[in-house]
């Protein structure tokens, strides 16, 4: 409840956001497909509603092997540390 930074892969986990304060900042890592998808914007929405701070750091491919469309989630993907790290800091 008193986090200032939550940091994690696009999931589940997320929810628990809901309890962070107001402006607490969200990293959320995600992989390229997924982060097309409309409905991937969910945790988005929650941290506006909660007057949070979100920033989306989108990985890159890893595998040739794409996921099908209703298995977006389970794609393989990297973040690049540097990315992560300033954002971070920033």
């Amino acid at each position: 409840a008193g986090a200032a930074v939550i940091a994690g892969a696009h999931g589940a986990g997320f929810a628990n956001m809901i309890f962070a304060p107001e402006g607490a900042k969200l990293v959320e890592l995600i992989g390229p497909k997924l982060s097309c998808s409309p409905w991937s914007m969910g945790y988005v929405r929650l941290a506006e509603y909660s007057r949070q701070s979100v920033t989306r750091i989108v990985g890159s491919v890893v595998a040739q092997d794409v996921p099908a469309f209703n298995h977006l989630p389970y794609e393989t993907y990297v973040i690049d540390p540097t990315d992560f790290a300033s954002v971070l800091r920033g």
